[in-house]
C-alpha cells in the first residue's frame, strides 16, 4: 500500500530590483573555463593567446576579465585559475550571465520545498520600474508605477542563493544581489506540493501551473479587457460567455449602409480583436496544465505515522496480519465492496513537523472486521453475480468458492444452496435453468 499525500502551497509573486545571474550554455565562456582548468592554474592572457587565440592578446584578456566578474576565475598576479563556481560551471556546461534590473518572481513557502527550489518562476520585467529619491529619504514610483516597500528578510535572503530550474525555463539563477525596495503583486502561478509513502520509501515532487483567478490588479493588458467590455476582476468564465456573446451579436448585428462585403470585412476585424483579447487574458489569467519537478526526499520515511493518522481519520483499524483496514460492512461504499479497496481522496491527516496533507489518489485495501461484516460482504457479492441472466450449477460452483477464497479469516461465509443469492425477478428463470439441469438436457 502507498498513501499519496497533496496539498496547495502559498505562492507570493514580487517585483524586485536585483543583480542575477542566468546560467546558460555559453560556449566561448566554457572553453575559457576549461582552459584554465587545463593549465592548472598557470593560464594567463598571453598563454591563451598563444595557444587559443592566434596571438590576439586583447581577446583573451577580454575573455578572462568577463569570466572573472563572473566569479568563474580569479586572478593571481598575471595568472588565473578557476573558482569553486567555475568548476561547477564546467561540471554541468552552464555559465551564468548577470543581469542588473527589474524581475518579476514567484517564491513557494512550504516545509518540503528546500531553499533551491521555493523560486518557482524568474522573469524579466518588460516595463521596468524606476523609483526616484524623495526629499523625506523615501522611495516614491515615477508615473503611475506602483509605490514600492520595504522588502523583508524573506526576499533580501534569497541573495547568495542558487536556484534550480524555474517553471517555463531551463536555466538556473542565482540571485546575487537584491535592493531594498519592492513590490509584492498578485501570483500567476498556484502550486502544489505531493509526497508518496510506501515501506520501501518515498518521493516527492512539486507541481506548478497558472492559477485561476480573475484579471489582476496592474494595468497591464487593461485595453483586452476593454475590448470585452469587462472590468479587471473579471473571472475567465465571464470571458469565455462574454467573448461568445460578441461574435454572435456580431453576426447578427445589422451592417447599416455596409454592403455583403464590407459587413464581412467588418465582422472579420472585430472578431479577431475580440479573439486576440481572449488569447491574451486566457494566457495571462487563466489555467494550464501543471508542470512538475522532483524534489529531494524529505530526511525519514514517515509512512508508518501516516497509516496511524488514517486509522484515526478513518476509524478503520490497520490488520499487520493481512496488510489491509478493518472495516464494517455498514460504513463500505458499493464501490469498494467488488474492489475490497477504499479511495480516501476526500480525507485529511496532519504529520507532526509537515503539516496537514489530503489524500490525492490514495487507494487502501480493505477487509471485512467482524465474522458478521464478512458474511453481509460475501452475499453482497454473490446477489451481484448471481443476478447475471443465465448462471449454471457448475458458474454457481466457481461464484462460490471465488467469494470464499477472499474470505477465508472469517471462515465458512456463504450458504452453498444457489437459490439462496437468487434476485426475487429472476426465480422463474432460476427455476428454469435448474429443471433443465436436473434433467440433464
Amino acid at each position: 500500500m502507498r498513501i499519496s499525500l497533496s496539498r496547495k502551497v502559498p505562492v507570493t509573486c514580487h517585483k524586485i530590483h536585483a543583480e542575477v545571474a542566468v546560467f546558460s550554455e555559453t560556449d566561448y565562456a566554457l572553453a575559457v573555463l576549461m582552459y584554465v582548468d587545463e593549465e592548472g592554474g598557470r593560464a594567463t592572457p598571453r598563454s591563451m593567446s598563444k595557444d587559443l587565440l592566434a596571438d590576439s592578446d586583447t581577446i583573451s584578456k577580454r575573455l578572462l576579465d568577463f569570466c572573472s566578474n563572473q566569479g568563474l576565475v580569479e586572478r593571481s598576479g598575471d595568472r588565473y585559475r578557476l573558482t569553486d563556481e567555475g568548476r561547477d560551471a564546467i561540471r554541468h556546461g552552464r555559465t551564468p550571465v548577470t543581469k542588473r534590473q527589474m524581475w518579476k518572481i514567484h517564491l513557494a513557502d512550504d516545509p518540503l520545498i528546500r531553499t533551491p527550489y521555493r523560486l518557482l518562476k524568474i522573469e524579466e520585467e518588460r516595463h521596468d520600474v524606476e523609483w526616484a529619491s524623495q526629499p523625506n529619504g523615501k522611495k516614491a514610483p515615477i508615473g503611475d508605477q506602483p509605490r514600492p516597500e520595504r522588502l523583508g528578510p524573506g526576499i533580501l535572503d534569497l541573495a547568495g542563493t542558487k536556484f534550480l530550474p524555474s517553471f517555463g525555463d531551463t536555466s538556473p539563477v542565482k540571485i546575487k544581489e537584491t535592493k531594498m525596495f519592492g513590490k509584492e503583486v498578485e501570483p500567476d502561478l498556484e502550486a502544489h506540493v505531493h509526497w508518496d509513502l510506501g515501506e520501501d520509501g518515498s518521493r516527492a515532487w512539486l507541481s506548478a501551473g497558472s492559477a485561476a483567478r480573475t484579471g489582476g490588479g496592474d494595468d497591464y493588458g487593461k485595453k483586452h479587457f476593454d475590448v470585452l467590455g469587462l472590468p479587471m476582476s473579471a473571472t475567465m468564465k465571464e470571458v469565455n460567455e462574454r467573448a461568445l456573446e460578441e461574435i454572435y451579436r456580431l453576426m447578427e448585428k445589422d451592417g447599416g449602409k455596409d454592403t455583403g462585403n464590407q459587413k464581412i470585412e467588418r465582422i472579420r476585424d472585430a472578431a479577431k480583436s475580440i479573439r486576440d483579447s481572449y488569447d491574451h487574458i486566457q494566457d495571462r489569467h487563466g489555467t494550464s496544465p501543471h508542470e512538475t519537478r522532483m524534489l529531494p526526499v524529505p530526511d525519514g520515511n514517515p509512512y508508518k505515522i501516516a497509516r496511524q493518522k488514517l486509522e484515526d481519520a478513518t476509524g478503520y483499524e490497520w490488520d499487520g496480519e493481512r496488510g489491509r483496514f478493518l472495516v464494517r460492512y455498514a460504513d463500505a461504499r458499493p464501490e469498494w465492496v467488488e474492489s475490497m479497496t477504499a479511495g480516501l481522496d476526500e480525507t485529511e491527516i496532519t504529520i507532526d513537523g509537515s503539516g496537514s496533507f489530503q489524500m490525492a489518489g490514495t487507494t487502501i485495501p480493505i477487509y471485512p472486521a467482524t465474522p458478521d461484516d464478512a458474511r453481509r460482504w460475501a452475499r453482497d457479492m454473490a446477489e451481484r453475480e448471481m443476478g447475471s441472466a443465465y448462471v449454471t450449477g457448475k458458474r454457481h460452483h466457481a461464484i462460490m468458492d471465488g467469494i470464499l477464497e477472499r474470505f477465508q479469516g472469517h471462515g465458512d461465509v456463504l450458504n452453498r444452496e444457489r437459490s439462496a443469492y437468487v434476485p426475487a425477478e429472476r426465480t422463474r428463470l432460476y427455476w428454469n435453468i435448474q429443471a433443465m439441469e436436473d434433467w440433464d438436457l
